[in-house]
């Protein structure tokens, strides 16, 4: 299972990188959009209900990170519902990490208590020419909580994830769509209701990350960077090829292993295009590093720019 720390990543990071990266055009038109958390929350004793409730939603197309979060506590039971969601939409892509709980905790006869959360990301866009795309992430539902992925275009249902309870699923999926109407909906809900001595819980979370490019601006391999990981996903260890050749793309300082909080874990010396290099998953310090996204980065210096792959390590 992937560890959930990675969930907190700064969203931030993750758009200066792909700030890097440079584009022909501009390929996401968005048209509408709906990026919400709502959280509810309830506790009853002999006395009576109490309730809470929180939520933020994305005004507008720019970035989009917050969180809610309502709470009643009693003497004998807690009730509480939220959660947070940064996510962005990008000119050749979307991004969102999102985490959801509801809880119903009671230790006392003659409470109850629960709370409800809903965290969703849902965009519908104009793909202004035809591209290849990349859907790359992960799912997880855990107790009673639900999530799932529904990617559509003109054509119908093109990609729908639901993971098993209690389980994340990670996921690598790629392919080429016309210019059209498209919506990447994800969505991570919970209901949670305890009472006497049970407790119930719900939670969720996604990772996903959905990216366009077309051939005017995708690098040719002879003599641009093209930089390339597999297999991705990987476990273990990853193989990094590199296409560097021809004098006016010249690497700079090797490839960098970058995690999503911007630090640096290795660099490998790829300066011999010749050759590729296979990653073992460890920092330079000869520590495995936990399972999660990371970016490989390289520089080739002011003609070609800086070229950027994601990728994703699972257990």
């Amino acid at each position: 299972m992937l560890n959930r720390l990675f969930f907190t990543t700064v969203l931030s990071s993750v758009l200066l990188f792909v700030a890097d990266t440079a584009f022909a055009t501009d390929l996401i038109v968005p048209i509408s959009q709906d990026r919400n958390i709502v959280g509810t929350a309830y506790a009853s004793d002999y006395d009576g209900t109490y309730e809470d409730s929180a939520d933020d939603s994305a005004t507008d197309f720019g970035a989009f990170d917050s969180g809610a979060a309502a709470d009643v506590i009693l003497d004998g039971a807690i009730g509480s519902g939220g959660g947070s969601q940064q996510s962005a939409i990008l000119p050749n892509g979307l991004t969102a990490v999102a985490s959801q709980f509801a809880n119903g905790e009671c230790w006392e006869f003659g409470y109850a208590a629960g709370g409800t959360s809903i965290n969703r990301f849902d965009v519908t866009f104009d793909l202004s020419a035809d591209a290849e795309y990349s859907l790359t992430g992960g799912l997880g539902r855990f107790d009673s909580g639900y999530t799932t992925l529904e990617f559509s275009g003109p054509g119908g249902l093109i990609i729908e994830i639901t993971p098993d309870r209690n389980m994340f699923e990670p996921f690598a999926e790629s392919g080429t769509v016309p210019a059209g109407r498209y919506r990447l909906f994800v969505v991570s809900s919970g209901l949670a209701d305890g009472f006497d001595f049970e407790s119930d819980y719900a939670s969720g979370e996604f990772d996903v990350t959905l990216m366009f490019q077309t051939p005017t601006s995708v690098p040719d391999l002879a003599g641009s960077g093209f930089l390339h990981a597999f297999p991705n996903p990987f476990d273990t260890e990853a193989t990094i090829a590199l296409d560097s050749s021809g004098a006016e793309s010249a690497l700079l300082d090797g490839v960098q292993i970058i995690d999503t909080s911007g630090r640096v874990l290795r660099t490998l010396d790829m300066r011999d295009r010749s050759e590729n290099v296979v990653w073992n998953g460890q920092d330079e310090r000869g520590v495995d590093v936990p399972p999660g996204i990371y970016f490989l980065r390289a520089d080739f210096g002011p003609t070609r720019g800086v070229v950027v792959q994601k990728l994703l390590r699972v257990h």
